[in-house]
């Protein structure tokens, strides 16, 4: 990353990396699509602080995804205690975040 205080700022690099991650579920709905289901992914997202998701879901939702495999009626937001599983992935994304952010002791 050539300006790593741009990513910094408001969330960016969490947004950048969400609308990484739907290009590739997106993808992969689109190759699953004659095996099994609809094709189609629920988007749910576990609130963090400091986050506007209302934003994000829009942006999302006026993003053009090939294929159309992330509906834009399936993306929700919900607090961890609302949604079963997400007090799991908060679990595992904090264990990741505290395993490669570098401390004082590097």
């Amino acid at each position: 990353m050539p300006d790593k205080e741009l990513f910094r700022r408001s969330s960016r690099l969490y947004v950048h990396s969400v609308f990484d991650l739907l290009e590739r579920v997106n993808l992969l709905c689109h190759e699953a699509r004659p095996r099994q289901g609809d094709g189609t992914a629920e988007v749910v997202f576990s609130n963090r602080s400091g986050m506007n998701y209302d934003d994000l879901i829009e942006s999302i939702r006026t993003a053009p995804f090939e294929g159309s495999s992330v509906r834009h009626d399936q993306i929700y937001s919900y607090t961890s205690g609302r949604r079963m599983g997400l007090q799991i992935a908060d679990a595992v994304a904090s264990g990741f975040f505290k395993a490669v952010e570098p401390t004082e002791y590097g």
